[in-house]
């Protein structure tokens, strides 16, 4: 449980009590830990999306591009989004014509950076970020990435996500200013990735809910008390008819 919910950029879990963060990763602890010791292929999205896209322009500036996909959502009827961002109108978009054909072992490279802000950026083509996905029957099995090490950029790009929580996305992160203090002593060069035992094996076993493939499943009081009192119920019900 931490004060500051960290790792994945993903909607935290909160407790009630002492308003404390379940983590989804500790990413930034294991990065702590290590400092103490697109080309754009429009002709392919064109083909897919059925749309014609801006030669170079796409993603220059955030109102044009949110304004393009936008646009391509309305006529494909892709469900709306409660926020119309860019990132999530893109990250939808591929959800719903890319990643749907990724049957065989696929990797996705080089994303785009307004749809991973954290990841280091590419060293050599402008825009894009160094995180790569696999799919497999259309699912995804991990991803993984440089990470950023840079602690001026890192506070930048930490106070973006800030603003853009502020507008009601749930799934940024906070500013963890420790995290970025660390990073001034200096982190070496460090990829990371992110899977777990229990995604693996509800890929492999075709499961629909992780408790099926978890060996000790968290169960709830209730349904402990629950289970107890249909054991009490059925073995009055059998010893009062014991002959």
């Amino acid at each position: 449980m931490n004060i500051i919910p960290g790792g994945a950029v993903a909607k935290p879990f909160i407790t009630y009590s002492n308003e404390l963060n379940m983590r989804i990763s500790p990413e930034l602890y294991h990065k702590m830990l290590v400092i103490a010791g697109i080309d754009q292929h429009g002709e392919e999205l064109e083909e897919v999306l059925g749309v014609k896209l801006q030669e170079t322009n796409l993603f220059k500036t955030q109102k044009e591009t949110r304004k393009i996909l936008h646009d391509i959502c309305v006529a494909k009827v892709v469900e709306s989004l409660p926020l119309r961002d860019t990132d999530s109108l893109l990250d939808k978009l591929i959800g719903e014509f890319l990643e749907v054909t990724y049957f065989n072992p696929t990797f996705t490279c080089n994303h785009s950076q307004i749809m991973s802000p954290l990841a280091k950026w590419h060293l050599s083509k402008v825009g894009l970020s160094e995180l790569l996905e696999l799919f497999v029957m259309k699912k995804e099995i991990y991803n993984a990435n440089t990470e950023l090490n840079h602690p001026i950029w890192q506070w930048r790009l930490f106070k973006e996500q800030a603003k853009v929580k502020a507008t009601g996305d749930d799934g940024t992160m906070f500013i963890d200013e420790n995290f970025c203090t660390a990073l001034e002593y200096g982190m070496l060069p460090t990829a990371g990735w992110d899977t777990d035992n229990e995604q693996v094996t509800m890929f492999l076993t075709d499961s629909k809910n992780i408790q099926e493939v978890l060996l000790f499943p968290a169960i709830k009081l209730e349904d402990i008390k629950e289970n107890i009192a249909t054991a009490d119920a059925l073995e009055s019900t059998t010893a009062g008819t014991s002959v």
